[in-house]
């Protein structure tokens, strides 16, 4: 290749390595924030596990619901579960939980937001209810507050860094 050519697409890729710098770096809005809880709450009711206990489902599907999921959290994130007293700390715990999770067929709708935002990390609060299927025990509701503290990751996707579930005092 003749050097001027080199040169060219030297530039461009230094150009594009700087916008993608740029962009993973970029402040998280509150919109941006609350965007990503309902992206959450929809992957989760898109991947449930229906019918996970009475047909079965094989491994690859089990498998392609939890990484659904576990995706939208940091490698090393840390999830407090709603119900339960384990905290679940990287993706290999945290798809462990989802397994379970996603086999009692929760449907869930967000209740209530609120986000606090320090630029580069937004922590967002609120309420959820989630419909849940047991086999022996049928259908729950669980009402539950939640708190996630969201970052960037280094291509600029917005990544759960923590995730902390309770249900409700009654």
């Amino acid at each position: 290749m003749k050097k001027e050519y080199m040169y060219l697409i030297g530039g461009a890729a230094a150009v594009y390595a700087g916008q993608m710098f740029m962009y993973a770096k970029r402040n998280i809005t509150t919109t941006e924030a609350k965007d990503f809880v309902n992206k959450w709450i929809k992957t989760v009711n898109e991947n449930n596990l229906i019918g996970y206990g009475v047909v079965g489902l094989t491994q690859e599907q089990v498998s392609k619901a939890t990484g659904a999921v576990t995706n939208l959290y940091c490698k090393d994130a840390v999830l407090v579960s709603t119900v339960g007293d384990v905290i679940y700390t990287g993706i290999p715990e945290i798809t462990g939980y989802f397994n379970t999770f996603l086999s009692n067929e929760p449907q869930g709708t967000l209740n209530s937001i609120s986000v606090q935002n320090f630029g580069d990390v937004v922590v967002a609060n609120g309420n959820y209810t989630f419909s849940l299927y047991d086999v022996d025990e049928g259908e729950s509701e669980v009402y539950a507050r939640f708190t996630y503290v969201l970052k960037r990751d280094s291509n600029g996707v917005i990544k759960i860094q923590t995730h902390h579930s309770s249900a409700q005092p009654e």
